[in-house]
């Protein structure tokens, strides 16, 4: 069985459930050391579940553009319990792109995701695979795997099999468990390799390890 979009799934709710603070440590400086304050304590609350605090921290540096304020507030809005006001993907679309324009990875995923789940309407593979490629660029692994599973199916762009398993393998080595799961499955079956079961057993024993859900039963099926 290939790769299916319902596996990326588990990759929108590690997006909605990123450590924010890991996300606001990577980005530059904000512009002064009360805002970046500021953005510390809106993750702190992100981490802790305080949406209505992140709003209120957030929000006013979100309208000033800031990226990583506009990252947090995609986050929350894009979740059911986001703080009062419900599930707002259209919101969450308008937050993450300006964080996804200031070169920011987490959001280009997060954005890429909207677009390939529907959340907006009809699925859009070619924003999506846009956006996942720019932040595959940069080595942000859940877009390195989202572009494969793309890649190998030929959506929003043209059908590659093998540099498909290129950026699962660029996702794999970085310890993505859905894109060891993908080098088994290809290897198993011959997707963009010559098919070599040996690999696939030594990849899907790999997200076995890390407890990767399915995996010890995968492996069970290629002995």
């Amino acid at each position: 069985m290939r790769t299916t979009g319902k596996s990326l799934i588990l990759c929108l709710v590690l997006a909605l459930l990123v450590s924010a603070a890991s996300a606001f440590a990577a980005q530059p400086p904000a512009p002064n050391d009360a805002d970046r304050a500021t953005l510390q304590q809106a993750a702190e609350a992100y981490k802790a579940k305080d949406f209505n605090k992140v709003k209120s921290l957030a929000k006013p540096l979100a309208d000033k553009k800031d990226p990583v304020a506009n990252f947090l507030m995609g986050l929350v809005v894009a979740r059911p319990d986001g703080g009062g006001g419900g599930q707002d993907f259209k919101a969450a679309e308008k937050y993450f792109k300006v964080a996804a324009d200031a070169g920011m990875e987490p959001a280009q995923f997060s954005l890429g995701y909207l677009y390939y789940s529907g959340a907006l309407g009809q699925p859009d593979f070619k924003k999506a695979r846009d956006l996942w490629s720019k932040a595959a660029k940069s080595g942000q692994p859940d877009a390195q795997f989202g572009l494969g599973l793309l890649m190998q199916k030929g959506q929003g762009g043209g059908k590659d099999e093998a540099g498909a398993l290129k950026q699962f393998r660029a996702a794999a080595d970085k310890g993505h468990p859905q894109a060891m799961m993908a080098m088994g499955q290809a290897y198993a079956e011959g997707i963009g390799v010559k098919k070599d079961m040996k690999q696939a057993r030594t990849w899907v024993q790999k997200a076995a390890d890390l407890g990767f859900p399915g995996a010890k039963e995968r492996l069970d099926m290629l002995k």
